[in-house]
């Protein structure tokens, strides 16, 4: 079974990561253990390797199913459910995130870093062709055939209304496809595509399909923060497009100095993508690791492609607020309503900030927000519940 496989593999791919990472760090002195450990990781890792490019058929560009002779199935209907693939089909199981992802092999002297020629830009020939067949899963029809399930089940009904291709947001194992477009070069592309399902497959009561274990709800939030880990496992985040103009998540409610920033002035429907992204004042290429986002406190900013300038501000003011506490940032809030998020502030006087450093400090989150918003800071750790260990 195709997807069951995959899957497989992809358990295969984590659980090496993670004996590779003890053997390079708690086991690091004890040269024996290291050693078992790095020859099972490398065991496992070799193993996923096998279980997509064993089903990927380079004629299709897609995972296809065997017959117990190891060749390809001739009756093979790339939107056929069923048949070697769970609860969708061959479009939806062919681009698991670890078989293209920035991943170290543990056979590998490399121990730190990216690679991001994954096994599947083989496969695929190229980058170029990999995009190619993306670009096709999402542009092309959203039609389907009920195949081993013998009838139209409600996955392939919510697929077929949504109208995105293939890509089949009520379900889950499309979830990483939009960031790969952005893990292979094509940033914009990520933004668009993730921003559209943002606005089109969410509302105030309703999702467009199953909520599995909150994992709608998750993706949500994630790609409103514009950051989504596209392989579990790999201590990396892919960037998108943030909805909102200023993020804090706080580590620690004990200890508020330290937390992630995340800027992004003049985001809203209408400027959905961004010039570039930095961290710390360090250039991001689409990807950002776990240790520069909350290894200790970071601001990630993201600098909008906008005409505006009432929205524009500079690093000083940004960085300005970054190093504003937590407890500063929400005592100066004057008590609204924001009518699409629902956070309300509470109107009270800061003891350690005289008026003028109050009106100041208003001012400038008024011009981060802007116009359309008459909110203060959003602070997503009053909803978020976590804390984070470097």
């Amino acid at each position: 079974m195709v997807s069951r496989t995959v899957d497989y593999g992809f358990a295969d791919f984590s659980t090496a990561q993670a004996l590779s990472h003890l053997a390079e760090t708690f086991y690091k002195s004890n040269s024996q253990v290291k050693q078992e450990l790095t020859t099972k990781a490398q065991t496992l890792f070799k193993r996923s390797v096998r279980a997509f490019s064993s089903l990927f058929d380079e004629g299709r560009g897609l995972m296809v199913p065997k017959d117990r002779q190891g060749r390809f199935s001739p009756r093979f209907n790339p939107v056929e459910w069923g048949n070697g693939f769970t609860e969708g089909n061959s479009w939806h199981h062919s681009f698991p995130p670890y078989a293209i992802s920035c991943a170290v092999d543990p056979s590998s002297t490399k121990t730190k870093g990216f690679d991001c020629n994954g096994g599947l830009i083989s496969l695929h020939r190229s980058k170029e062709k990999l995009l190619q067949k993306l670009h096709q899963l999402v542009d092309s029809e959203s039609n389907f055939h009920p195949g081993s399930y013998g009838q139209e089940i409600h996955e392939m009904t919510e697929m077929r209304a949504f109208a995105m291709g293939q890509y089949g947001h009520n379900n889950q194992p499309v979830h990483h496809i939009l960031f790969l477009f952005s893990l292979l070069g094509e940033h914009e592309a990520t933004q668009h595509y993730v921003r559209y399902v943002l606005d089109r497959a969410y509302g105030e009561d309703f999702y467009a399909g199953d909520e599995d274990n909150g994992e709608q709800g998750a993706w949500f939030v994630l790609s409103a923060l514009g950051l989504y880990p596209v392989t579990p496992g790999l201590p990396s985040y892919v960037l998108s497009s943030p909805i909102f103009p200023h993020v804090r998540i706080t580590r620690d409610d004990k200890d508020n100095e330290n937390h992630l920033d995340i800027f992004a002035p003049g985001t809203n429907k209408e400027t959905i993508l961004y010039e570039k992204a930095e961290i710390n004042n360090h250039a991001l290429d689409g990807l950002v690791s776990d240790e520069e986002l909350f290894g200790s406190s970071s601001a990630l900013v993201f600098t909008m492609k906008t005409k505006s300038q009432e929205h524009d501000l500079n690093y000083l003011d940004i960085y300005e607020l970054h190093h504003t506490t937590t407890t500063d940032l929400e005592k100066p809030r004057q008590k609204t309503v924001n009518k699409e998020n629902h956070i309300t502030g509470e109107n009270t006087r800061d003891a350690t900030l005289d008026e003028k450093d109050v009106s100041k400090l208003q001012e400038k989150i008024h011009i981060l927000e802007g116009k359309e918003r008459n909110s203060s800071i959003i602070h997503m750790s009053k909803y978020i519940n976590r804390k984070f260990t470097s």
